[in-house]
């Protein structure tokens, strides 16, 4: 565990595959907040019932969409200046 509030928690882990960092949520309002805050930063994420996980690649997240569940969701594309 490596963040804990009363609206989130979230924890780190790497495996064989890569590195994964899963967060939950109290609320969903709170899930969905954290997605619109973060999608602008790009990158795709595996998003549950109140929880989500980032990884280094949507392969990883395919893969563990296989035994978690949950919907793959991307962030907005952008270019640096």
């Amino acid at each position: 565990m490596s963040m804990q509030a009363d609206e989130l928690r979230q924890g780190a882990c790497a495996t064989g595959q890569g590195a994964y960092r899963m967060t939950t949520f109290a609320a969903e309002q709170g899930l969905r907040s954290w997605l619109a805050e973060t999608r602008v930063y790009g990158g795709v994420y595996l998003v549950g019932d109140r929880w989500v996980v980032t990884a280094q690649s949507a392969d990883a997240l395919t893969a563990l969409r296989e035994r978690l569940g949950g919907t793959l969701e991307n962030g907005s594309a952008h270019a640096g200046h």
